[in-house]
This record gives structure tokens, sequence and C-alpha cells, in this order.
């Protein structure tokens, strides 16, 4: 029993500065996603993205058209589970031009609770 005091921090302050220092790393994550167009709109056009394999996506704002897109499904987790991440500035590179966003809205599959569409937002 002794052995096991000896090795908790001696002090509830000393924990709390190590979740501090890895989330001041984790908050400077650059996220970048590999993005492609998508020609069509709607639910169909949505599904048919879907069942190929991608996630739909849609960046607008800015006083610009709004941009229809796929995302890779495996980034885009990975990203989810990043801290902050609708707080983050995010790139999306599509047809050789990069975008900076931030992420307005996840739409998530009510059962499996996996991403079904995203909304970004130009900054």
């Amino acid at each position: 029993m002794n052995d096991v005091k000896e090795h908790l921090p001696t002090a509830p302050l000393e924990a709390a500065g190590d979740i501090n220092l890895i989330y001041e790393e984790t908050n400077m994550t650059d996220i970048t996603f590999n993005a492609q167009k998508r020609e069509k709109a709607g639910k169909g056009a949505a599904r048919a993205c879907r069942r190929e394999g991608r996630i739909p996506a849609v960046i607008y704002g800015g006083k610009k058209d709004a941009v229809l897109i796929s995302l890779d499904p495996v980034e885009l987790e990975k990203a989810l589970d990043i801290r902050d991440f609708y707080k983050s500035e995010i790139t999306i590179a599509l047809d050789g031009k990069n975008t900076k966003v931030v992420c307005q809205d996840v739409q998530f599959h009510p059962v499996s609770d996996k991403p079904i569409h995203v909304d970004f937002m130009r900054k």
C-alpha cells in the first residue's frame, strides 16, 4: 500500500499543470483536409457521395458562392478527436488552392454516431 502512495502526485496542482501542458500542445494542431469537389447538391447527391465512402460537406461565407466538397472519413474522424475542433482554424486543400475555414456544424448519424455532413464557414 505504501508503494502506491509514493507514485501519486504530492499535490493536485502538479497533476493539473500536466493537463495544461497537454492542452496547449493539442491546441496548436494544424488541421488540413484534402477535399474533392462535388458537382451536384441535394439529398440524392449527398447519398451518392456517402456510397462512394466519402463525407459530403459545404464551404460557405466570405461573400463568395458556396462550394460543395467531399472529405475523407478517416481524416475527419481523426480531426473530430482534437480538442477545440470547432474553434480551430482549418485548411481545406481543393484544386491546388488552400481555404481557411472554421467548422460551423457536423451532423452525425443517430445510431452509428458517424459524421454524415459538415458545414464550414470561410474566415
